[in-house]
């Protein structure tokens, strides 16, 4: 497919990334290119801190594009370079709660179905891959790069927990401070 980004300061470009691995994953690709004029140097840079990776040029009737190539396999050490896979096998693994008013504003592609469309905002937090999550709690210093975090939705108390509760999300740790 092709899109363009009307750049705008809310990290609309990692969204579109996002839904790019997100459609790979649902695939089962084996790999993922795109095509780009150098003049789009802060979406390169975005790309080429996922993984993406120079594999030539294409010629077209607008100029010569890069061709940056994407394995959906582990690859190196880079959390980075490899999402959005996630290695299991490494680090701890930890569960997190989230109330639903904070869950589905930091995870948006978490969201319930019954939850409606309007409630995803074209915001930084929103759109960014890389979540920040301050906590006050008792422990979570303990955390460190490369463990796990499954993030559970709580209840809504709009019926039982049983139906409106869930683990929606894993994430990876990168950096605690």
């Amino acid at each position: 497919g092709t899109f363009k980004i009307d750049a705008h300061g809310t990290k609309l470009g990692d969204r579109f990334v996002k839904k790019l691995f997100d459609r790979a994953m649902a695939e089962h690709v084996e790999e993922v290119y795109v095509t780009i004029f150098d003049k789009h140097a802060p979406l390169i840079k975005l790309l080429t801190r996922y993984g993406f990776k120079k594999w030539g040029t294409k010629a077209s009737t607008n100029g010569t594009e890069l061709v940056l190539v994407r394995s959906m396999h582990w690859e190196g050490h880079s959390l980075h370079e490899n999402y959005p896979l996630v290695r299991l096998s490494a680090g701890k693994k930890y569960l997190l709660a989230l109330y639903p008013q904070w869950h589905t504003r930091l995870l948006p592609d978490s969201k319930l179905i019954g939850e409606g469309p309007d409630v995803v905002n074209d915001i930084s937090h929103t759109n960014s891959i890389q979540k920040i999550y301050l906590a006050g709690r008792s422990g979570a210093q303990n955390l460190k790069h490369g463990d796990a975090v499954v993030i559970y939705r709580t209840s809504d108390n709009q019926g039982p927990a049983y139906y409106r509760s869930v683990a929606t999300s894993v994430c990876v740790v990168d950096k605690v401070e």
